[in-house]
């Protein structure tokens, strides 16, 4: 195997230079870095993989991986960190791989792991890929939707984003075979109350891909109900510990979320655009960013990850 250089910088309590990462086609070390370089403390990412083009794949997962444990995108899948070949300094490395330059992050080896571990299932890998993708088009640190209301945008490449967004998000579970399948001839429910077929054959799917379907998630509602909230107004439960006055945040369980997901990607941010698309707002991509992150975190489960 040839080691890339690929320009993250891990912090050094999370790793050493014993730890080893591996993946399908490659193994992530980590090298302590040397005293005159301008990050003092930490140890360098190397991806030791057969070329350059799996070397970027690599980062790439890497990336989408620091993307899925932090809710939103550090960097575009097309503007990475800078790969450069260790052992073959004659190996030629295409323009569009010449990116940043070195950057340190948290959770840099629990990224790495996710990776390693996605890199064995094509669905979890696209999956990653996918959400990655959302995250680029629109989101939200998370603390930055807390508590304050941001106003709906008067522009409508915003919402533009916000909708593609929901819709790469939705097919992460689409991806991880958690989506609904229902049809006119057997919807999902039947005069309010889920069709047991349909709720049946989600609850197997989320049960094998081992997901705790009692698991209540968190549902962003703020202010007055938009138009989109008139048209279906999520099946929530008890609101959460922190809502008050305009924060309406309540407590949704998997089935539901899943559902009303389904809905918005279909109804609201699909096909020809309504006039409700210009009241999708950051927290419904916010809902729907954490679902996918939720899921796809449940499976590629950071404590399990070896």
């Amino acid at each position: 195997m040839k080691k890339y250089k690929v320009g993250l910088i891990a912090w050094e309590n999370e790793a050493n230079n014993r730890l080893k990462i591996k993946g399908k086609y490659f193994v992530v070390e980590f090298s302590k870095v040397n005293k005159d370089s301008h990050f003092s403390n930490g140890y360098e990412v190397i991806i030791c993989t057969n070329n350059i083009r799996n070397a970027r794949k690599v980062i790439q997962l890497i990336a989408s991986s620091l993307a899925i444990l932090n809710g939103g995108a550090f960097f575009t899948l097309d503007s990475l960190p800078k790969i450069t070949p260790m052992q073959n300094d004659k190996e030629e490395i295409p323009r569009t791989y010449l990116g940043e330059s070195v950057s340190s992050f948290s959770d840099i080896p629990m990224a790495a792991k996710i990776s390693a571990k996605a890199s064995f299932s094509k669905k979890n890998y696209l999956a990653l890929l996918k959400y990655q993708l959302g995250c680029e088009l629109h989101s939200n640190n998370i603390m930055n939707l807390y508590p304050e209301y941001f106003k709906l945008s008067k522009n409508p490449a915003d919402h533009l984003r916000i909708a593609y967004a929901i819709i790469l998000f939705y097919s992460v579970l689409e991806e991880l075979g958690l989506e609904i399948r229902a049809s006119a001839k057997n919807p999902s429910k039947i005069n309010g109350v889920w069709n047991p077929i349909i709720k049946n054959d989600l609850e197997e799917r989320l049960i094998n891909s081992g997901i705790d379907v009692n698991e209540k998630l968190s549902w962003n509602l703020r202010s007055t109900p938009t138009k989109i909230e008139k048209l279906k107004k999520p099946v929530v439960s008890k609101k959460t510990e922190w809502a008050s006055f305009t924060i309406r945040d309540s407590e949704i369980d998997i089935y539901e979320a899943i559902l009303y997901a389904s809905w918005l990607r279909s109804k609201i941010a699909s096909h020809k655009l309504g006039d409700a698309f210009t009241s999708l707002s950051i927290y419904d991509v916010a809902n729907i960013n954490f679902l996918a992150r939720h899921l796809l975190l449940s499976i590629l489960d950071k404590r399990k990850v070896v």
